[in-house]
């Protein structure tokens, strides 16, 4: 990755040092950024035994990736039903927890009509209503989708 300065150099500018240009990731937060990926590439595959020891050597189940899914956004997509009671379990598991585009875990589930999955995150407190619900119910119903109703 290129740096401002660096750029400005390659094309004959003078490069000024300007302060919070480049922001370095300290060891620490690359070591957290390596602990989700893991965490998320272990709970899409379904590795419930992965996950668990990942999660006894620190990692955040609430993190998540650049699109802000977490583990539990992912294991609800791919349908591990062990891997969701597990998260679910966990205290720093947020239940109505919302990607950058607005999905929740159980709109992962509901858009994959896996109804026991669904049935177990309202156990714990999910809603099917967020911020983006009114804006999606008036386009399904603009555009005739009653499935999506």
């Amino acid at each position: 990755m290129e740096t401002s300065q660096a750029v400005a150099a390659s094309n004959g500018a003078s490069a000024k040092i300007v302060p919070g240009d480049l922001k370095v990731p300290s060891a620490q937060e690359q070591k957290s950024d390596q602990a989700t990926k893991e965490l998320l590439d272990a709970a899409a595959c379904g590795d419930l035994k992965l996950v668990k020891t990942l999660m006894t050597r620190g990692a955040d189940c609430a993190a998540g990736d650049y699109d802000k899914r977490t583990a539990l956004h992912i294991a609800c997509a791919n349908g591990h039903q062990a891997m969701v009671k597990y998260l679910l379990r966990q205290k720093a598991t947020t239940v109505n927890c919302v990607d950058r585009f607005g999905i929740s875990p159980l709109d992962e589930a509901s858009k994959r009509k896996n109804a026991m999955i669904v049935e177990l995150l309202k156990k714990h407190g999910a809603t099917p209503m967020t911020s983006s619900s009114g804006f999606s119910l008036c386009t399904a119903a603009a555009s005739n989708s009653q499935d999506k109703l």
